[in-house]
Formats: C-alpha cells, sequence, structure tokens
C-alpha cells in the first residue's frame, strides 16, 4: 500500500491551519500542521514533505523567507512545491514569492478549488521529478 503524500501547511493563524487540513485530508492527503516556519523547519517533516502550504507574513520567519531557506537547505534536502498563502497581497510580494521559487501566491480567503488545483499541480511536479532518469 502506498503511503500518502505529506503536505506541510505553516501558519500562525490556528483558524487558517485547521481549516487548510480539513481541507487536504478530504483529499486523502496526510497532514503536519506548524505554527511557524522555524517549528517546520526543525521537524522531521522537512524531509518527508510532498507539498508545503505557507503563510508569507508570520511572527518570526515569513513565508518567503522559508522558502529560501529550504532552497539554501544545508542538509541536501530536495525543495518541496511551495504554496504561499496571504490576507495581504502586493504586486511586489508576488514577485518575491515567485522569486524565491513558489509554484504560487494566493490571496486570504481563497477558492477551495484553486488550492486543491495547485496542490494537484504540485503533486504532478513532484512525482515526475522524483522518477528516475
Amino acid at each position: 500500500m502506498t503511503t500518502p503524500p505529506l503536505i506541510v501547511v505553516v501558519d500562525d493563524d490556528p483558524g487558517m491551519r485547521w481549516a487548510v487540513d480539513a481541507l487536504v485530508r478530504s483529499l486523502d492527503y496526510r497532514t503536519a500542521l506548524f505554527a511557524s516556519a522555524e517549528e517546520f523547519l526543525v521537524s522531521d517533516a522537512r524531509t518527508e514533505c510532498s507539498c508545503l502550504i505557507s503563510d508569507v507574513n508570520m511572527t518570526g520567519m515569513t513565508g518567503i523567507d522559508l522558502v529560501s531557506e529550504l532552497d539554501c537547505d544545508k542538509f541536501g534536502h530536495r525543495l518541496p512545491p511551495v504554496i504561499l498563502i496571504s490576507a495581504f497581497t502586493t504586486d511586489q510580494m508576488a514577485d518575491s514569492a515567485m522569486a524565491s521559487g513558489a509554484l504560487a501566491l494566493l490571496k486570504k480567503p481563497f477558492d477551495a478549488e484553486r488550492l486543491i488545483l495547485h496542490i494537484e499541480t504540485a503533486l504532478s511536479t513532484r512525482l515526475v521529478e522524483d522518477r528516475p532518469v
């Protein structure tokens, strides 16, 4: 039996973490929830993460900083596809998000179907990248 992909949710808002968790679990994926980027970075979920959904504006490290930190990973882990979310988006934030390597930046509140589409895109991209050559 194949283990479902692990979707990591990083958001300092407990209500948002719960809502995204419920949506992702309804798709039969596993989830791991973190209240901060720093909490995620020291977790074991970091090496198993198939897709990361992170808020941009959090206390401490931002979601964009998190993507940059993962890209510079000193342990050799692959950068998972990242979907960033924020209640306050700007053109500059969108540019920074895309430059950091994020797959998408969604404005809260976002349409659940749109998030699902990005998760499926992220997972299909990850599966293609993980195939042996």
